[in-house]
């Protein structure tokens, strides 16, 4: 991806969500804490993009050993940084997005659902960023791998922990669930009134 094709999508991105929020804030006065979530989200979802990109010119996607030695140590530096990064942003936009479902349905059993999903997202976030921070013994040599006198997880753990698919992929299918159950709750409901 070229960087006019990165900083068009993004500025694209940026404006529509900063349009809707407007729009929340200023027309319709119903700024909640789920929109902070949009906008924190948004900015860490842009910087991680960024990071990506930069990421790229210094050697993601290369095997190692055609990786330049004076991009190596930035490479694995920002390689760090963005696994560091993932699980935290991953759940604040995860975050907003059951917020925003709590919002709209204001039941007791989303209240209740969402807020034992949103325990799972921080319990899960927390361990998976404190194990991915954690990885190496001194914490610098995750990414300075001139320190001999180190240990670290082998490389699979640290993937493993990052790419933990089968707890991201249920608990997004939760938040839709959580939504889903609640609106056919309120249609049979409502059904039965109406006849």
């Amino acid at each position: 991806m070229a960087l006019p094709d990165f900083a068009f999508s993004s500025l694209s991105i940026l404006m529509t969500t900063s349009a809707l929020l407007y729009l929340r804030k200023f027309v319709l006065n119903n700024f909640g804490l789920d929109d902070w979530l949009v906008l924190v989200a948004l900015i860490g979802v842009d910087l991680f993009s960024a990071l990506a990109y930069i990421i790229t010119y210094y050697g993601l996607g290369r095997p190692m050993k055609y990786v330049p030695t004076d991009h190596l140590v930035v490479f694995l530096t920002l390689e760090y940084a963005s696994q560091c990064a993932y699980l935290v942003i991953a759940a604040t936009v995860k975050a907003s997005l059951l917020i925003f479902i709590m919002r709209l349905f204001p039941t007791r059993f989303v209240h209740i659902a969402g807020k034992a999903l949103l325990g799972i997202i921080a319990a899960f976030t927390l361990s998976g960023t404190l194990a991915l921070v954690f990885q190496c013994r001194p914490v610098q040599a995750a990414y300075d791998k001139a320190i001999t006198n180190s240990s670290c997880y082998p490389t699979e753990t640290s993937y493993a922990i990052l790419m933990m698919q089968g707890v991201i992929i249920t608990s997004d299918m939760a938040y839709l669930a959580v939504a889903d159950a609640d609106k056919e709750a309120n249609t049979c409901a409502g059904a039965a009134l109406h006849w």
